[in-house]
């Protein structure tokens, strides 16, 4: 596939949107959890032309070690930084991955457990006829809501849990592929903000949060995710056009990674000292430099970007 400058800007601008999240910070009708984990999922879907297959060994080891390796050597130096509890206590929880691994910096680790067995379990998927894939996938869809109904959330291991929504939103992405741009699209930008007001005077009150499989509504949590996330593409269309924006939050979506993996430890670390808004640049700053350091070196590429070469 032509590399699509819009999804580094779109990613960029996500993982702004992922760290406020994690901050008191509340925007004016919006809230972030609607769409921002959904929107990565749903990248992640149309940017992959590979999928992870058990007849291909080679491509599976690949991608569990661009996974694995930055979330072991993070978690480790982490807890060598700010750890606050005994080491065994704390490494069960990293073994355990997923929404069980919650410590004050490690809680978004949930995000690459989750994406690791989703894009095995997809690529199982993928092997099935397309009837038998849309059926699983609503199949999965169908067992979250109930899940979130019957309150029901066992301690399953690495985000297993998580992934079937992940799964979903996946699914959408890969779906999204066959999608052509046309004029009359950027229309229905006005759609999140008609939705927003409806949801805040309507009395909808909508909500849904990926990491701890909360979803309430059939055809919303279709429908306000996917909705958000084609306004957020349909902007970066038009951003790509300016390069200094477009180079501002490629560079940010190209360290999102990276962002992902510090930003609660850097969150936790100066809230006792700076502003919010300070906290958050701060932590996109530090972040996007780490990543630049990275990869400069052969170790700290292997180790925190999971890059062998």
């Amino acid at each position: 596939m032509m590399h699509k400058p819009e999804f580094d800007i779109m990613k960029g601008i996500l993982i702004v949107l992922v760290v406020i999240g994690h901050t008191s910070i509340r925007l004016p009708y919006i809230d972030l959890f609607w769409f921002h984990m959904p929107t990565f999922f749903m990248i992640t879907g149309y940017l992959s032309q590979r999928w992870v297959s058990f007849n291909d060994t080679a491509y599976l080891r690949r991608k569990a070690f661009q996974l694995l390796v930055p979330y072991l050597s993070y978690s480790i130096l982490l807890f060598l930084l700010i750890g606050y509890s005994p080491l065994w206590k704390y490494m069960v929880k990293v073994f355990l991955g997923g929404t069980l691994n919650i410590t004050p910096f490690s809680y978004p680790f949930w995000y690459v457990n989750t994406l690791l067995v989703a894009l095995v379990a997809f690529g199982l998927i993928k092997q099935l006829t397309q009837s038998f894939q849309l059926l699983l996938i609503a199949s999965l869809y169908l067992i979250v809501h109930l899940m979130t109904y019957l309150d029901f959330h066992p301690p399953v291991p690495w985000g297993i849990d998580n992934a079937m929504g992940a799964l979903v939103f996946i699914y959408i992405g890969d779906k999204f592929k066959a999608y052509k741009t046309q004029k009359w699209h950027y229309s229905l930008l006005c759609a999140p903000v008609l939705f927003a007001f409806i949801n805040k005077w309507g009395g909808v009150n909508y909500r849904i949060n990926m990491a701890s499989i909360e979803y309430n509504h059939l055809i919303l949590d279709l429908l306000v995710p996917c909705m958000f996330a084609f306004t957020i593409y349909l902007l970066c269309m038009y951003l790509k056009k300016w390069k200094y924006i477009t180079y501002l939050f490629s560079v940010l979506g190209h360290s999102s990674l990276t962002i992902y993996f510090t930003h609660a430890a850097l969150l936790y670390v100066l809230a006792p000292f700076i502003g919010q808004p300070i906290m958050i640049v701060c932590c996109l700053i530090t972040g996007a430099c780490f990543h630049y350091l990275f990869t400069k070196f052969k170790y700290t590429r292997i180790l925190f970007l999971g890059i062998t070469r």
